[in-house]
């Protein structure tokens, strides 16, 4: 019976395994997690506004309420912190645009793009929807 839960928590386990990469676009870091079976589905993050003296940093908290959820369900998530912080639109949607070219090169076709942001996210995001990203299926602009 041992031997039959543990064979049934490897398989749950392998079918809820994501890998996580990260790395460095144009000076932006970026960190994207994919689940190990991902079908074409990546919602990306746009943060909002950080000081400029903050570092640059591209997270994703795999464990919390919006990350698990989304990778369970096949979508892959995908992170930047833009190439610097402060006051950053214009490069922040060439940022975003990159990071979804690298995610095709790196993983291959995307065929559902969602577009999340909150703050000065929210408005990369809104800019997004009105043509400065090709190829996004949905927005969620917040605040």
């Amino acid at each position: 019976m041992k031997a039959l839960a543990f064979a049934v928590a490897l398989f749950t386990v392998h079918l809820h395994a994501e890998e996580t990469t990260t790395g460095e676009i144009g000076g932006a870091k970026y960190m994207i997690a994919a689940p190990e079976e991902w079908q074409g589905k990546l919602v990306m993050i746009a943060h909002g506004y950080r000081a400029e003296d903050e570092p640059l940093k591209a997270d994703i908290e795999i464990d919390k309420r919006f990350a698990k959820p989304l990778l369970d369900k096949g979508w892959a998530i995908a992170s930047t912190s833009y190439r610097r912080n402060g006051w950053i639109i214009e490069d922040a949607i060439l940022d975003l645009k990159a990071l979804r070219e690298h995610v095709v090169s790196t993983k291959g076709e995307v065929k559902r793009c969602i577009l999340v942001g909150s703050s000065m996210g929210g408005l990369i995001s809104t800019l997004a929807a009105e043509g400065a990203i090709d190829n996004l299926h949905g927005v969620v602009a917040i605040g």
